[in-house]
């Protein structure tokens, strides 16, 4: 691979974008957009499937209290303290 090749990879694809906009490219502009929906689709999907697989071997192995705690942690630490606006009083 060649080095501008390898510098472009490290362009992020939102700069890429904005160059394009810029440029006033709006059908390659509309093309990336949707290019990066179905990448996002795609990750997103992937990441379902494996949390699915996470949780259900950690079921089968740990047993469902364990699956029960996993959600309270990850409650706790990472949705809680982005969210908890959305939950106002309530506790977890």
């Amino acid at each position: 691979m060649e080095k501008k090749e390898l510098k472009d990879l490290t362009v992020s694809v939102y700069e890429r974008l904005k160059k394009v906009i810029e440029a006033g490219d709006k059908k390659k502009a509309i093309g990336m957009v949707a290019e990066m929906e179905k990448n996002k689709r795609d990750f997103d999907d992937s990441y379902r499937q494996w949390i699915d697989l996470m949780l259900t071997y950690i079921s089968d192995k740990l047993g469902e209290d364990a699956v029960y705690e996993v959600h309270r942690m990850n409650g706790e630490r990472a949705l809680w303290p982005r969210m908890g606006w959305i939950y106002g009083p309530m506790s977890i």
